[in-house]
C-alpha cells in the first residue's frame, strides 16, 4: 500500500472533509516529513485525528484547518493553499475539484485587497525599517500585480521569477534589490547592506507614495 492508501484508511472514519498530501514528498524531492493538510468542519476535532496519524509508520506533519478557513484562503488567493491544491488528494476529491474552480481566476476585488495589504505593510516597513515588514510589502505587491494579470501566485520559491515576468519599471539594480528581499525569507538569497532601506524607497517611489489610492 502507498502512503496515500494508508492515510486514507486511517482517516476515513473521522469525518475529515479533505486530506491532501503536498510538498516535497509529492514533488519527489528530499524530505524529512510528509506534509498533509487536513480540513475539518470544526477546529476541535483534531485530537482523535492526530492519534490516528501517530499509528502510521511515517513522519506525518499535519496542518489542520476548518472548511471555513480553507475556503476563505482560497478565495483571497493565499499562495500556501493554492500550492496545497496541487498536491495529491487523499480524501474529498469532489470537494477539492470544486475548490479548484473557486480558486480559478482572481477577481478585481481580491487584487485590490492585496494592494491594500501591500500598502499597509509598506507603511509599517517605512516606520520600522525591519526586513520582515519590507518582505511582506514586496510579497503582497507582487501577488497583487500577478492577480491583475489574472494569475495567482502559487510557489513561494519563485517570487524572483514572478518579478521578472511582470516586466516592472525597475532598472537592473533595483530589480536585484527587490528580488533579494523576496527570496531571502526562505533562504534562497542573501541580503546586501541597505537592501531594506533601498527596497522601501523603491516601493514608495514607484507605487505607494506616487498614487496610494489607485
Amino acid at each position: 500500500m502507498t502512503i496515500v492508501d494508508i492515510l486514507r484508511d486511517n482517516l476515513r472514519e473521522f469525518g475529515v472533509t479533505v486530506a491532501i498530501v503536498f510538498g516535497s514528498f509529492i514533488e519527489q524531492k528530499e524530505y524529512r516529513d510528509i506534509d498533509v493538510l487536513i480540513v475539518l468542519e470544526e477546529s476541535g476535532d483534531t485530537g482523535v485525528v492526530r492519534d490516528a496519524l501517530c499509528e502510521i509508520d511515517a513522519n506525518i506533519d499535519p496542518t489542520f484547518v476548518t472548511t471555513a478557513t480553507f475556503e476563505e484562503n482560497l478565495l483571497i488567493g493565499n499562495p500556501f493553499y493554492l500550492n496545497v491544491l496541487k498536491g495529491e488528494t487523499v480524501i474529498g476529491s469532489g470537494y477539492v475539484e470544486r475548490c479548484k474552480e473557486l480558486a480559478g481566476t482572481p477577481s478585481g476585488e481580491i487584487a485590490r485587497r492585496y494592494f491594500d495589504f501591500a500598502l499597509h505593510a509598506y507603511r509599517r516597513a517605512k516606520w520600522s525599517n525591519e526586513y520582515f515588514d519590507c518582505y511582506v510589502a514586496c510579497k503582497f505587491l507582487i501577488e497583487h500585480l500577478m492577480m491583475k494579470n489574472g494569475v495567482y501566485v502559487t510557489d513561494p520559491h519563485r517570487y524572483d521569477s514572478y518579478l521578472s515576468e511582470l516586466d516592472l519599471p525597475l532598472d537592473r539594480e533595483a530589480a536585484r534589490v527587490v528580488s533579494r528581499i523576496l527570496m531571502h525569507r526562505r533562504g534562497d538569497a542573501k541580503l546586501c547592506e541597505d537592501d531594506v532601506k533601498r527596497a522601501i524607497l523603491i516601493l514608495g517611489s514607484l507605487w505607494f507614495e506616487r498614487d496610494p489610492n489607485r
